[in-house]
C-alpha cells in the first residue's frame, strides 16, 4: 500500500515464479537503466517480499548491461615497485603523442632524454635509440617499452639481442607499469607551454632548454639532480656560473667517494617508493584470481567507424587459467592466451533468469477459497466502505473457543482477514486484495462514550 495524492493506492502481489520474469521484462522496458530506478518503477505496482534483493541479483546477470556499464567498484590494487640499484640498469621509451618526439628515462637517476623523429616507424625508432642514448651513454642492462605496434616489431627486439639488452613490455593497457616516463610527459608538456609562442609552432626549439633545466633540478624521489646521480658533480646554470665557481666536484677530489652519491640516492628512492606502497595498501580492494573463473575483459580500443559513446569496451566472458603472479592473470578467450592486469577484469555473472514454463495443470492457487469468493462482490460508491463497517469474514471454530474460555469481557486477539473489494468497473482478477477504507466525505464513526474511534487497517499476509 502507498500514498498518491492523497489517496491511498494498493499494490500486486507478485507470485514467485513469475518474479523473474517481470524484473526482465521491467528492465528491458526501460532501456537497461540501473538497480535503483528499475526498483522504484517496479514498486510503483507491484510487491512482494525481498523485491529490492531480488532486483539486484537478476540485473547483475544482465549480458548486455556487463557489456557496457563499468563495475559498481573500483578495485584498487597494491603497487609493486620497479627497483633498480645501479645507473644504465633499467631505461624507458615511450612517444610523446601529439607531437611525436621520442621520449626516454633512465631509471635510477632519473636522467630524461627527448629525441625528434619525423614518423613513428621502427626504423626511425631504433636509430634515434641508437644514435641519441647507446652510443652516447652504451647500451643499458633492460629496456622497458609498452605494446605499441613500432615497439613490437623484430627490428627492435634484434637490435637489443646484438646489444645484449633485455627488451620487456608493459602489460597491454596498462600504462601504470610505465608510470615514470607517463610523469615525465606531463611535466615536459607543461614546461614547453610556458614557452611557446602563441601559434604554438617553435615547441621543438624549447626542447634542449627543458630538458637541461630538468637535469638540473633535484628530484623529489632521489633527492639530487639527474645531473648529480649520472656525472658525480652539479651543473652550474648560466645564471649561477659565478656564485659556483669555487666549488669541486666529489670526482676530481677523491674517486672513492663517488659512491656516496649513488647510495644516498638508492636510499632515497627505496623509502619514496615504500612510502607510496604503504599509502595505496589502505586503499587496496581487488578480489584474488583463481585458475577456472571467468571474466569481462575491458578492451578500450575502438574500432574503426564505431563511435566511442556507443561503443562497449567489455568483452568475454573469458576464462582466467593461470593467477600466480602479483600484477599479472593470465587469460583464454577462444585459442588465444595472454597476460593481461587485474583491473582490467571483473567478474562475469551468468544470467539467473530463464524463459519460464507454464505453471502445471491441476495446481491448487495459494490464495484461500474464502477469498476467491469475496472477490466477486462489488462495493458500491468506489472504494467507499458503508458507516456500517465493513464485512469481515468468519473467523475459524478453534478461534472462537479460545476467546470463549479466556472470557466474553476480553477482545479477541485473531486476526481476520481483510475483506477484498473490487474497484468501480467490476470485480478484479484473483489476487487483487484491498483493505476497506472510510469514504474521505463520510463522518468517522464514534463509540457509545461519544469519542471518535480510529480505524486500522492491515496489510494482508499470505503463507
Amino acid at each position: 500500500m502507498r500514498w498518491d495524492g492523497g489517496l491511498r493506492c494498493y499494490s500486486i502481489v507478485v507470485h514467485k515464479e513469475l518474479m523473474g520474469k517481470l524484473i526482465v521484462a521491467m528492465h528491458e522496458c526501460l532501456m537497461h537503466l540501473g538497480v535503483c530506478k528499475t526498483l522504484a518503477t517496479l514498486r510503483l505496482d507491484l510487491f512482494w517480499p525481498g523485491m529490492s534483493g531480488d532486483v539486484y541479483n537478476v540485473l547483475k546477470g544482465c549480458t548486455q548491461c556487463a557489456r557496457q556499464k563499468p563495475p559498481l567498484k573500483m578495485c584498487c590494487w597494491p603497487l609493486q615497485s620497479i627497483r633498480v640499484s645501479r645507473i644504465k640498469e633499467l631505461v624507458t621509451l615511450d612517444v610523446l603523442g601529439p607531437f611525436r618526439p621520442l621520449v626516454g628515462v633512465e631509471y635510477f637517476s632519473r636522467w630524461p632524454m627527448a629525441w625528434l623523429i619525423p614518423n613513428q616507424s621502427a626504423a626511425v625508432i631504433t636509430e634515434a635509440f641508437l644514435h641519441g642514448y647507446v652510443l652516447d651513454k652504451r647500451a643499458p642492462e633492460r629496456l622497458l617499452t609498452d605494446q605499441g605496434k613500432t615497439f613490437s616489431l623484430k627490428l627492435l627486439k634484434e637490435v637489443c639481442d646484438l646489444l645484449g639488452t633485455k627488451k620487456v613490455r608493459t602489460s597491454p593497457y596498462h600504462p601504470q607499469t610505465d608510470e615514470m616516463v607517463e610523469r615525465l610527459h606531463r611535466t615536459l608538456t607543461s614546461m614547453l607551454s610556458q614557452q611557446v609562442s602563441k601559434s604554438q609552432g617553435d615547441w621543438d626549439l624549447h626542447i634542449p632548454g627543458v630538458l637541461a633545466a630538468y637535469r638540473t633540478a633535484p628530484h623529489a624521489s632521489t633527492g639530487f639532480s639527474p645531473f648529480f646521480c649520472m656525472y658525480g658533480r652539479e651543473q652550474d646554470p648560466p645564471i649561477e656560473s659565478n656564485l659556483r665557481r669555487g666549488r669541486v666536484s666529489l670526482r676530481s677530489t677523491c674517486p672513492s667517494t663517488c659512491a656516496l652519491p649513488c647510495q644516498a640516492s638508492r636510499h632515497n628512492s627505496a623509502s619514496w617508493q615504500w612510502a607510496n606502497e604503504r599509502l595505496r595498501r589502505l586503499r587496496v580492494s581487488g578480489r584474488t584470481w583463481a585458475p577456472g573463473d571467468k571474466a569481462w575483459l575491458h578492451c578500450p580500443q575502438v574500432p574503426v567507424g564505431t563511435s566511442p559513446k556507443l561503443y562497449k569496451p567489455w568483452r568475454g566472458p573469458v576464462d582466467v587459467i593461470q593467477a600466480d603472479r602479483p600484477q599479472c592473470v593470465k587469460i583464454q578467450f577462444g585459442r588465444w592466451s595472454w597476460f593481461v592486469h587485474p583491473s582490467r577484469l571483473k567478474p562475469f555473472v551468468a544470467p539467473r533468469v530463464s524463459p519460464l514454463s507454464p505453471l502445471p495443470k491441476g495446481r491448487v492457487s495459494s490464495v484461500p477459497e474464502e477469498l476467491r469468493k469475496a472477490s466477486a462482490e462489488v462495493v458500491p460508491q468506489g472504494n467507499s466502505v458503508p458507516p456500517t463497517g465493513p464485512k469481515r469474514l468468519t473467523s475459524s471454530p478453534d478461534e472462537s473457543t479460545t476467546d470463549a474460555q479466556h472470557g466474553a469481557d476480553r477482545p479477541s486477539k485473531s486476526r481476520s482477514p481483510p475483506t477484498v473489494v473490487s474497484s468501480r468497473a467490476g470485480p478484479r482478477p484473483l489476487g487483487h486484495v484491498q483493505i476497506p477504507t472510510r469514504s474521505p466525505r463520510e463522518p468517522r464513526p464514534t463509540s457509545p462514550g461519544g469519542l471518535a474511534t480510529r480505524t486500522r487497517s492491515r496489510t494482508a499476509r499470505f503463507k
